[in-house]
């Protein structure tokens, strides 16, 4: 008989390959695992709405997975993302951060704080940004500019090519930018809502692959439709089923109901082309419209 112990026997949840008991994958504290395969696919789906999807739980269990044991199935930077996300829970309730968007320097601010420009203190950058638009700032060149106050910087009556300068793009310019900034993030996230579908059940978001219309939640294990973004439970269905393939049955004659394939749209609708990828393209094209609609509905065209 061998004095070696045998390995205990796991299993991926996903896709169901038998796993060593060290495997390098994902493993959860109530001894869920993913193989390294499903893992890439689990962080690529966290990643793809990171501020919603961390932190990190379980696809089976709902539990948050320990943060040494996610960290090692990221790239350096995915990693830098995360640990940029950490430091972000653990700041007051009156602070924010703030990043240069050239590099990876950040600073917390008050919340309070009405500084519109970033200054990047790190040597190798050192660029002036806008925190609202991310964008280069040129400031005049004064070498002590960056250590006054703007006001007392004017009080010297800078030279008019100078100041023509700050009022095409530097300064003056941005602080548009500071004005604007609560329509422009209102847009923002329209556009963004266009391009991804949320789970209905725990509001995990992605966008689909080149398959069909039924969608699996990794996080929570929920059915659903990605076309009309119901749960299967609620989906309209055809007597003959209960489940989500029945939601399939007969769409093009009832409007309730939707297609498995989004390249079937083409049947009704000649406007949308044959191959798939391009009706998923079209279909998050017009998501986006719908939901920019929405939001300058509320905005009220008047402001702009």
């Amino acid at each position: 008989m061998s004095d070696k112990k045998d390995n205990k026997k796991l299993s991926c949840y996903a896709c169901g390959v038998e796993l060593e008991e060290d495997h390098i994958g994902i493993k959860c504290p109530q001894d869920h695992n993913l193989c390294a395969d499903c893992t890439q696919g689990y962080v690529e789906s966290i990643f793809e709405d990171y501020q919603a999807n961390l932190p990190p739980k379980c696809p089976m269990c709902n539990v948050e997975i320990p943060a040494l044991n996610f960290e090692r199935q990221l790239s350096p930077a995915l990693l830098t993302t995360y640990q940029f996300y950490v430091t972000s829970t653990k700041i007051a309730e009156d602070e924010t951060m703030r990043w240069c968007p050239k590099c990876n320097y950040f600073e917390i601010w008050a919340k309070s704080s009405t500084a519109t420009l970033f200054y990047c203190r790190n040597p190798s950058c050192e660029d002036v940004t806008c925190i609202f638009c991310d964008k280069n700032v040129k400031l005049p060149d004064y070498e002590e500019f960056a250590n006054k106050a703007f006001y007392d910087y004017l009080g010297e009556q800078a030279a008019e090519e100078e100041y023509e300068k700050m009022l095409e793009d530097g300064f003056f310019y941005h602080q548009v930018c500071a004005e604007l900034y609560p329509l422009k993030k209102k847009i923002d996230n329209a556009i963004e809502e266009g391009e991804k579908r949320r789970c209905p059940q725990c509001g995990l978001s992605g966008r689909k692959d080149e398959y069909c219309t039924h969608m699996t939640c990794s996080v929570c294990q929920t059915k659903w439709c990605y076309f009309c973004g119901k749960k299967e439970a609620d989906c309209d269905k055809d007597y003959t089923g209960n489940d989500i393939y029945a939601h399939n049955i007969e769409w093009i004659r009832n409007e309730k109901r939707c297609p498995m394939y989004f390249n079937q749209i083409q049947e009704l609708d000649a406007r949308w082309p044959e191959d798939d990828e391009d009706c998923l393209n079209r279909f998050h094209r017009l998501l986006t419209l719908k939901s920019l609609k929405q939001a300058l509905d509320e905005i009220g065209l008047q402001n702009y």
